[in-house]
């Protein structure tokens, strides 16, 4: 097993910051009357205890020779249906935001991610292996996908709808496919090139897949 803030061929060296799991489970802050709420910070911009570089630099490094940063994800969320996460700050975060994996019903509104466009592999919302997926009303910032629907197990039943995107790589489908993909609605989003600093990301709505994870992608308007 690889070692957390390290590089490696492998993966998995990290445990997420935040594992949520079990049936009704969520993570809910407090809006109050001025619009600020609850936060959580992955502090992925400041040094790793030993090395003297950060966790974004981290993923620089690994992609310039062909390797694995291991990064610990903000959140992780298996095997817990009927799941719900609103009015909440994620900043900063190593790696991937939000996961949500292998279970059923999961609503996602409020919430606000805010990470340099330029900060490789910190995907915002990743839903794979999930039916009855809802995510509205947020705001994300990232430096990878904004939202990334993956299949490597069926995925079935998702609206993104009413989101604002701004320097992340857009909303994906895929590229893991390999179990399926159906019944998506995308609405009402909006979908802007530039984050807040000024830094440009490639943006765009894309259905993607190769032959080794691709799969069927079916009823998506």
């Amino acid at each position: 097993m690889p070692t957390c803030g390290t590089l490696s061929s492998a993966e998995g060296g990290c445990t997420p910051l935040i594992s949520v799991s079990g049936a009704h489970a969520g993570i809910e802050g407090v809006r109050s009357g001025s619009g600020s709420q609850g936060r959580i910070g992955g502090r992925g911009d400041q040094d790793i205890l030993g090395p003297s570089t950060t966790w974004w630099a981290l993923a620089s490094q690994a992609q310039k020779v062909n390797e694995n940063q291991q990064n610990p994800r903000l959140i992780t969320v298996r095997n817990a249906d009927d799941c719900t996460l609103c009015d909440i700050d994620l900043l900063n975060s190593p790696n991937f935001q939000v996961a949500y994996q292998n279970a059923n019903g999961f609503t996602v509104w409020g919430l606000r991610i805010k990470t340099p466009a330029d900060a490789r592999n910190t995907d915002g919302i990743d839903p794979g292996g999930a039916t009855d997926v809802t995510i509205e009303d947020s705001w994300i910032q990232d430096g990878d996908y904004g939202i990334a629907v993956k299949g490597g197990s069926a995925v079935r039943n998702v609206t993104i709808a009413g989101n604002h995107f701004c320097g992340t790589h857009g909303i994906s489908i895929g590229s893991e496919t390999a179990g399926g993909v159906a019944n998506v609605l995308v609405e009402n989003n909006t979908v802007a090139g530039t984050d807040s600093s000024g830094v440009v990301g490639s943006n765009g709505i894309r259905i993607k897949g190769s032959t080794k994870s691709g799969g069927r992608v079916s009823d998506v308007s």
